[in-house]
């Protein structure tokens, strides 16, 4: 695999398209003819909701932890943005980890901060409050929209995922991370690291 941190991502048109499609076709099988403007209204609305949830995933950073178990990323960050201008709802927001093992969910920590430009990603103190969960690091929020109701709209910020100690990356292995938004599109990525890395900060998306 070449690109270590490629976004899983759907042609935006062309789904829109068929999901509009396929339900309009299904309301009309099931619907009575007084019924179907009002049906296919609703199916239209449904259908641009499920696409405009959407989140697009960056960029993704990984830092090593040497212990003694070796060497291992523990802690990972994605930096996400909506594809469309929404409110998205980040504590219904649902993260799944996948290796070779296992699946873990993680939930949302309630925990969000702005980030601080001369403070480095990896020592904000919110990793603190991180743990078996995910919390956000507000880049772009000129609303307060994140750090004050747990909405993203036109905002990009980082996510951050202290990994369970079963699910951490070691060298040649690989980690799904798939976010799951209460309604609309699963956005995946897959982390891999093929060979020793001598930088402690790992960009998915480089290597």
């Amino acid at each position: 695999m070449n690109n270590k941190g490629n976004a899983v991502t759907s042609t935006i048109p062309i789904l829109v398209s068929m999901l509009v499609a396929g339900a309009a076709s299904s309301t009309m099988m099931t619907q009575d003819a007084g019924d179907l403007s009002d049906q296919l209204q609703q199916t239209v609305q449904d259908s641009l909701d499920t696409i405009t949830t959407h989140l697009n995933i960056k960029d993704a950073l990984g830092k090593y932890t040497d212990n003694t178990q070796g060497r291992h990323i523990e802690k990972i960050m994605l930096l996400l943005q909506p594809l469309i201008e929404t409110n998205i709802d980040i504590s219904k927001i649902t993260i799944k980890l996948t290796n070779t093992h296992d699946t873990t969910l993680i939930s949302y920590s309630g925990q969000t901060a702005y980030h601080d430009s001369s403070a480095p990603l990896f020592e904000n103190t919110l990793w603190e409050q991180t743990k078996n969960s995910f919390s956000v690091l507000a880049l772009i929020d000129d609303d307060d929209s994140i750090t004050t109701y747990d909405i993203m709209n036109d905002d990009t910020a980082f996510v951050l995922i202290n990994l369970p100690p079963t699910f951490s990356i070691t060298k040649d292995q690989s980690l799904a991370v798939s976010i799951i938004p209460e309604r609309g599109i699963t956005t995946s990525i897959i982390l891999e690291i093929d060979g020793f890395q001598e930088s402690t900060i790992i960009d998915f998306c480089q290597i």
